[in-house]
């Protein structure tokens, strides 16, 4: 029933992670059901407990962001990750196809990634075609998105060096087409790509 209430910030994760649990075990019950109808001496219920128990060892109302992380951890299955350094290297290949592992390239020390090239002909959600930034990362339209005014941005170099610092700048309303703002559509398709 508390799974009906609106959940705090912290207890997002948790509650997540629990009722993926919780639909795992019943499609794992429902994949060992006999043609009689039974399941054997699999009880949804007790490895449901045994799950969470194990991954995610909390009350998903009413745990703290400080609680959340310190248990998660203390637990041995989880760690923490440093953003600045992205991902450690034995999970940027998690679960790509043969085929999409090469496209995953890291360069430079910053651990930045550069996505392959995009097919020709390849559009956003609103159907204009896009191509890659100068960071040969992030999608861009070109398309006028907005009126001129001051935003905040990462600006990438034109060789595709770590970007400087977030800087507000005068943007001209376009979705790149180098660097700075993405519209909502290019993002969208940047979500939706591989690598």
């Amino acid at each position: 029933d508390h799974w009906a209430v609106r959940p705090i910030c912290s207890t997002v994760p948790a509650r997540i992670w629990q009722k993926y649990f919780l639909k795992r075990v019943y499609k794992e019950r429902s994949s060992r059901a006999s043609p009689e109808g039974g399941s054997g001496s699999f009880s949804a219920e007790a490895a449901f407990a045994d799950e969470v128990i194990k991954y995610m060892p909390v009350k998903d109302d009413r745990v703290l962001p400080d609680d959340l992380v310190s248990l998660l951890i203390a637990g041995g299955h989880w760690e923490t990750l440093d953003l600045h350094r992205g991902p450690p290297t034995r999970r940027m290949a998690d679960r790509l196809e043969p085929a999409h592992r090469e496209e995953l390239k890291v360069y430079g020390t910053s651990g930045s990634l550069r996505r392959a090239p995009l097919q020709v002909g390849t559009k956003n959600r609103d159907g204009l075609p896009v191509q890659l930034g100068l960071d040969f990362f992030t999608v861009y339209c070109g398309h006028q998105v907005s009126r001129r005014k001051k935003a905040t941005a990462r600006l990438f170099n034109a060789d595709g060096e770590p970007p400087r610092p977030a800087a507000k700048i005068q943007w001209d309303g376009r979705c790149g087409p180098q660097q700075g703002p993405q519209c909502a559509a290019c993002r969208w398709l940047e979500d939706r790509l591989i690598a």
